[in-house]
């Protein structure tokens, strides 16, 4: 099974590393220093492993004292698109798999807080966020919008609802 794991993860890490190789925006075209979208990704893979040692007593929710290795991995998008002047809508889909050490039980929770979010063999979805985003123009000068991944020209004085 854990080869299984492990091939899955090489496949899942191949096409994260492509995403998160570049973070890529599309210019808008007539609008100078603005942007239509924004694709972000990132992958993470952890592998944990402890040599044997000598346990005094040992329960359900103890860390296994044979020696033990185990790995975790997720890949996240972060994908946004500027709708309409003003609006913006934002996803994070997540994919996870793997597990910590002893399941996660025990010590096990304290070296890795990223194992506590997975445990299962087969990948898995996520959906972390999906909103949207208005920004309404009160006017003044304009600046570079650096508040999301998607920028653009602004007025310097707005409100934003999430």
């Amino acid at each position: 099974m854990a080869a299984r794991i492990n091939s899955r993860c090489a496949l899942a890490a191949a096409f994260s590393f492509a995403l998160s190789a570049n973070a890529w925006s599309a210019d808008a075209g007539d609008s100078a220093n603005s942007e239509d979208w924004s694709l972000h990704g990132q992958a993470t893979f952890v592998e944990q492993y402890h040599p044997a040692f000598t346990a005094p007593y040992t329960g359900p929710n103890s860390l296994a004292p044979q020696s033990l290795g185990d790995e975790t991995f997720d890949t996240t998008l972060f994908a946004g698109l500027r709708l309409w002047d003003g609006g913006e809508a934002y996803v994070n889909p997540e994919i996870d798999q793997g597990f910590g050490l002893s399941d996660t039980l025990g010590a096990a929770g304290f070296p890795s807080g990223e194992a506590y979010k997975v445990g299962k063999s087969v990948p898995y979805f996520r959906l972390q966020r999906l909103f949207f985003r208005q920004t309404f123009d009160l006017g003044g000068e304009t600046e570079r919008s650096m508040t999301m991944p998607i920028n653009w020209v602004e007025a310097a004085r707005r409100t934003i609802l999430s």
